[in-house]
């Protein structure tokens, strides 16, 4: 059978899962067995690392071989110490093997949060491999209960750190899953979609926590996806501000420069009132009132000076560029509903 590699991204799920499939369930007295081998080969890794740091900061004086003096510190063999090495490595591998399918199972239940399941399975075998080494065959449980907890810590982190745009903390994802389930359980005892009330109400959130999971929970969507009838555009060109003014139409920057040159032409008084009135000077569209008071005119004196200011900036505008007429419509029919900042 062709050797599976674990820590390798996974090119085919389907084949994957089949590989997998062939390797049964440990018993607990293999399970023991295999762990023990793991942690004496983890006790001579250990050993090793001593012995090398006190040979480099010169506490070990030896003219052994360095597998001699480990083997002399370890009280065996070389011939021990090597086997010890490769038996411990084999178990750990033959533990990660048998158990692969359980990281499956925990990865199939993070789905649709942002990462694929391939990647899902990858970040929980490395919990695995973490869980065949930390596992102590002493303490009396099966080494499927204690993986568990780091495969799940390791993909609830992917999750957290890769699976969304705005990374979200782990406590918040652990809450978005709760909820999730919780409304798959609540779906099949009442037979229908239940509400966000009642999950909430079920998960015991208080107020605060609910509008932060409301929050967390929506999907992120990229501006740059193709929508539509035929999908050829992006979403961003389809979306409407409904703040929109006309005069945000104003923003292309050859416009406002041909704008800005028309109000040169005018009378010093029409220019005044027409900057006034749609706030050009940046300090706010004013009422005729205003303007009045201002410019010191009488209210048919500003609406004269205004219309013809208008009339003006038609023409010039239109004899230059088409977008003269729009810019002459738009004023007419929104004058002094907002300012146009520049």
């Amino acid at each position: 059978m062709k050797t599976l590699v674990i820590n390798k991204p996974i090119d085919n799920l389907d084949r994957y899962l089949e590989e997998i499939g062939r390797y049964p369930l440990l018993s607990k007295e293999r399970e023991l067995h295999l762990s023990r081998q793991v942690q004496q080969r983890l006790a001579l890794l250990a050993l090793t690392e001593r012995v090398e740091e006190g040979l480099e900061q010169g506490k070990e004086h030896s003219k052994e071989l360095r597998p001699e003096l480990l083997a002399k510190r370890a009280g065996i063999s070389i011939q021990e110490l090597q086997q010890t090495l490769k038996t411990g490595e084999r178990a750990k591998d033959v533990l990660v093997r048998h158990n692969l399918r359980l990281v499956v199972s925990i990865a199939k239940k993070y789905r649709e949060q942002g990462l694929s399941l391939e990647d899902l399975i990858q970040e929980g075998n490395v919990g695995l491999m973490q869980a065949a080494e930390r596992f102590d065959p002493e303490k009396g449980y099966r080494f499927s209960t204690y993986a568990t907890w780091w495969i799940r810590r390791d993909v609830s982190q992917a999750v957290a750190n890769q699976g969304r745009t705005i990374r979200v903390s782990v406590y918040m994802q652990k809450k978005m899953s709760q909820y999730r389930q919780t409304m798959r359980e609540l779906s099949i005892q009442q037979g229908r979609r239940p509400t966000h009330r009642e999950i909430t109400a079920q998960l015991g959130l208080s107020d605060t926590n609910e509008e932060l999971l409301v929050q967390h929970s929506r999907p992120l969507i990229s501006l740059n996806e193709l929508s539509g009838e035929h999908e050829d555009q992006e979403r961003m060109e389809r979306l409407v501000d409904p703040m929109a003014t006309p005069f945000q139409s104003l923003e292309d920057r050859d416009t406002k420069q041909l704008l800005w040159a028309s109000l040169g032409r005018l009378e010093t008084l029409e220019k005044k009132v027409i900057t006034a009135r749609f706030g050009l000077d940046h300090q706010g569209a004013r009422s005729y009132g205003e303007i009045e008071k201002e410019l010191e005119l009488t209210t048919r004196q500003v609406r004269r000076l205004l219309n013809t200011a208008l009339e003006k900036l038609h023409k010039g505008l239109l004899q230059n560029s088409s977008a003269g007429l729009t810019l002459f419509v738009m004023a007419r029919s929104v004058v002094g509903a907002h300012p146009w900042h520049f």
